[in-house]
């Protein structure tokens, strides 16, 4: 109280968690040496290096340019949470007096960091302490990379890291904790090989791109193993007479095209596939970092709205590529001679714009497709997981990506037959052209749709409500493998990639 009160009358900025940390448990720590705390001299030349013009002023633009011309990381939500940190009248800068407050509080926090690793208190972090520590964390580091972190700490060459040395790297990390230090630790060296300071990808753009590429890639190899079932998947949903069997079905699809007809369409499949995968996860995570900073804080609504947000904006994005794996996946062998081919006679025949978003109106059926499918796949991949597990077992990870394909497909199942029967029977395009017919079955018929509406009236009139579910058979059994493919190698590049999510 007589601390804070004396702030007060020196015009100084507090706060309950800056006097906490002030006042903080000493019995883990050791006095420091005198040349070891950073005076107030030391502390100015720290701030006067940021704020480049010197107005006593630091704005986060300076923040961040000091930060490239060290080579050191940063992200705008690095740089928002260290204001909210320090700037104690929210006024969008950082002044010295906040700024010094910041510094000793840190300092403190860093020292509590520094002895957990010093095993020996000897006064200095080895390489043997170092593995030590990675070890501890369940880091998975080469002897290579343990150097390389020893190495950009270490500026004397000593082959130890001293306080001093561990301070100065680590002051403005955003947390003040072990794995977050190393995180950043590691970012700087990713840094340092850089020739230029500036321009410098942040690593919040970084972990954009490898999100994109864990979604791309998880995506290629699970379409790549299922292709077949989803030939067959959409055949039987274009035959309104009664299917055949799996078995008959893969029969005829080998005898129209032999093995390669088999996974007709596949490439793009995967060019659909693969960049709608990338935006899906890649909306999905940024949506959830929107409503909470953990996995663990986020409920099932939101969970919900982060999938079909996620869903929505893939979906649009990749429909006009949906057009064109259906047609080349459901077409007669010879009717179309390649991507591009199929996109040429499509635009003869049919139309610039309109044909390649047939039936869009059903990429509605995404909002609670994929609001239901993530959502599920992520409360049943939590609720699967150990108590004191870092990571979800395969076997957790397979399970739910079963739970979330039956729990999806139950409800968006229709509205993906009637956008099929649309691309390829729909209403006629602007040259009043027909996209070409397809039997799979002796005495099978082929209905003209003018929209959605009288597509879905149609069906139910003459199919019934099984009529919007034929098909589905193959679809989970191509879907269910599909999803465990997808999930699981997603979930692996997130590792590889350090992404995973906030436990």
């Amino acid at each position: 109280k007589e601390f804070e009160e004396g702030l007060a009358r020196l015009k100084l900025p507090y706060s309950d968690e800056a006097t906490k940390l002030f006042f903080g448990d000493r019995s883990r720590m050791s006095l420091p040496n005198i040349d070891e705390t950073t005076s107030t001299n030391q502390i100015r030349q720290v701030y006067d290096f940021y704020d480049t013009n010197h107005d006593g002023r630091l704005t986060p633009k300076e923040f961040e340019e000091g930060l490239a011309r060290l080579k050191l990381p940063y992200s705008d939500e690095a740089t928002k949470l260290f204001f909210d940190k320090i700037d104690a009248n929210h006024d969008g800068i950082i002044d010295f007096q906040e700024f010094v407050l910041f510094v000793i509080g840190r300092e403190r926090e860093l020292r509590a960091l520094f002895l957990e690793m010093d095993t020996d208190q000897s006064g200095g972090i080895d390489l043997d302490e170092l593995h030590h520590t990675l070890e501890r964390l369940k880091i998975d580091a080469s002897e290579d990379t343990v150097k390389a972190l020893m190495k950009r700490v270490d500026r004397d060459n000593n082959g130890i890291i001293d306080f001093k040395e561990w301070r100065d790297l680590l002051l403005l990390v955003p947390n003040a904790n072990i794995e977050a230090a190393f995180r950043y630790w590691q970012e700087t060296i990713a840094l340092d090989i850089a020739d230029e300071p500036l321009p410098l990808v942040s690593p919040q753009r970084r972990d954009v791109y490898l999100q994109f590429a864990a979604g791309a890639l998880s995506a290629a190899a699970s379409k790549t193993g299922t292709a077949p079932l989803e030939r067959l998947k959409i055949l039987y949903q274009l035959d309104t007479a009664k299917p055949p069997s799996l078995v008959q079905g893969m029969r005829l699809l080998y005898a129209d095209g032999g093995f390669r007809g088999l996974f007709r369409g596949n490439w793009v499949n995967i060019l659909k596939a693969s960049p709608e995968a990338a935006v899906k996860f890649a909306v999905f995570e940024k949506v959830k970092r929107a409503f909470a900073s953990t996995d663990a804080e986020l409920s099932s609504s939101q969970l919900f709205v982060a999938g079909s947000v996620g869903g929505l904006t893939s979906h649009l994005a990749g429909y006009p590529l949906d057009v064109i794996k259906t047609r080349l996946a459901a077409a007669p062998t010879g009717t179309y001679n390649g991507i591009f081919d199929c996109v040429s006679k499509i635009v003869r025949n049919e139309g610039l714009f309109f044909p390649f978003f047939r039936g869009a109106s059903t990429v509605v059926s995404s909002i609670p497709q994929s609001g239901v499918a993530l959502s599920c796949y992520e409360m049943t991949k939590n609720f699967m997981m150990k108590s004191g597990d870092s990571h979800p077992s395969t076997v957790a990870l397979m399970t739910a990506a079963t739970t979330s394909t039956v729990a999806g497909q139950l409800v968006s199942y229709p509205f993906h037959l009637i956008k099929t029967r649309l691309i390829m029977h729909g209403g006629h395009g602007p040259k009043n052209a027909h996209p070409p017919e397809i039997h799979v079955t002796e005495g099978s018929k082929t209905r003209a749709y003018g929209g959605f509406v009288q597509a879905l009236t149609k069906t139910l009139k003459h199919e019934g409500i099984p009529g919007l579910y034929r098909g589905l058979t193959p679809s989970l059994i191509k879907g269910i493998p599909a999803h465990c493919i997808a999930f699981v190698s997603y979930e692996y590049l997130r590792r590889i990639f350090h992404l995973e999510a906030k436990k």
